[in-house]
């Protein structure tokens, strides 16, 4: 708290026009701060100083033009690096963030020269190699991805940001192992880094290794309690591991830093039905409903929780709304069947779990239950080889 009051004060400093009150060393400090608005206001005034040579000046704009692209003013940000770089042709730093900023602007190609200039004048700039990695992996090219950021591992051991990258494209083809091993060594660098461990934590969450998911959960929260993604990957956790009280916990406070968030107001809904409080879930699902009118998880999950407190044509309607947004959801069209099922509606029944069929035919349990709605109708014969075809599938539908 002491820091961020600090913090607070300083900018009040830097924005009060009064430019005496800071050193230019303090100044120059402060445009290369992490925060944003400090960076911006410290900047400002040492290019507005008129006392910068250069190479000084070049370096200020940079610092505003990242800074502005930190908080995706990428038009502030390229206008800034256009004069950085006019200023002084060989900033890298500077190339790099005008390339990043193209990439916000989905400008790829223009990214992709400002990347390719630096490597030219940097050939051995870890940082340009680990940028460039990452535009790759936007456009599809997870092997110029993997290459660039060898690379840059290569360069600079040390660098736990391309560590951190390369492990997470690693999890994203599907080599969790590798991945886990470029985290563990971008925490060994960098043990006060919380993206290191929540990106670790996930990747023992995709191998379900939850207990180690969440003690590095936990890790990244204690250096950074105000992450929402880190606290909801840890409520996904606790989910996973049939808690949801616990998860519960996590998906609000996750909340608290997003309100308006409609998937985690789904997946706290989630939480809610396995917790048994339906008229918690239903609310969530509301607010899911209210942030995002085409968000088919949300009528479908308020469908079910309708389902299962008996209200079924409330939950037909929100059924129907998640397959109108997503006709292919052949879960929806199967409870929906039931739902249909439980009115004594058979024909429309029999036509949801039909249709559940035409996308899998092996569907034991939309054949079981395909079964009884024809002996329902009075089609036994049929109804009995659905049943017994789906007890061939999966000998436990039913039970």
């Amino acid at each position: 708290m002491r820091l961020e009051l600090s913090a607070f004060a300083f900018l009040a400093v830097l924005t009060s026009g009064i430019a005496q009150a800071a050193t230019l060393d303090e100044l120059s400090t402060a445009c290369a701060d992490n925060d944003p608005a400090i960076a911006i206001a410290a900047c400002t005034q040492l290019i507005e100083s008129g006392s910068q040579a250069a190479p000084d000046l070049s370096r200020d704009y940079n610092n505003r033009g990242g800074a502005f692209s930190a908080k995706g003013d990428y038009d502030h940000a390229v206008g800034d690096l256009d004069e950085a770089i006019k200023l002084d042709a060989a900033n890298a730093g500077a190339l790099i963030n005008r390339g990043n900023s193209y990439s916000g602007m989905r400008q790829y190609d223009r990214a992709l020269e400002d990347y390719n200039t630096a490597l030219r004048l940097h050939t051995d700039d870890s940082r340009v190699y680990g940028a460039r990695g990452g535009l790759y992996e936007k456009l599809g090219r997870a092997g110029d991805a993997l290459a660039d950021y060898d690379a840059a591992v290569l360069l600079d051991a040390h660098d736990a940001g391309a560590l951190i990258s390369r492990g997470t494209l690693y999890r994203s083809e599907g080599e969790i192992e590798a991945g886990i091993a470029d985290f563990t060594a971008a925490i060994a660098l960098r043990p006060d880094f919380a993206p290191a461990f929540d990106n670790r934590g996930f990747a023992y969450a995709l191998q379900k290794r939850y207990d180690r998911a969440i003690a590095d959960y936990d890790a990244a929260v204690k250096l950074n309690p105000h992450s929402m993604v880190t606290l909801y990957h840890r409520a996904l956790a606790w989910s996973s591991k049939a808690e949801p009280q616990r998860a519960i916990l996590d998906f609000s406070r996750a909340l608290e830093l997003a309100p308006g968030n409609s998937t985690l107001h789904v997946d706290r809904g989630d939480a809610y039905q396995d917790a048994g409080e339906y008229d918690l879930a239903i609310a969530d699902y509301d607010d899911a409903v209210m942030y995002d009118p085409d968000n088919a998880g949300a009528f479908a999950n308020r469908g079910t929780a309708f389902a299962v407190t008996g209200d079924y044509p409330r939950a037909i309607a929100d059924y129907d709304s998640a397959l109108r947004l997503k006709p292919g959801l052949a879960g929806v069209a199967v409870n929906r069947g039931l739902a249909y099922a439980r009115r004594g509606d058979y024909a429309r029944a029999i036509a949801d779990f039909t249709s559940a069929l035409g996308q899998d035919t092996n569907d034991a349990f939309a054949l079981f239950n395909r079964g009884f709605a024809k002996k329902a109708q009075g089609d036994g014969p049929s109804g009995d080889a659905d049943i017994a075809r789906a007890r061939e599938i999966d000998p436990n539908v039913g039970k």
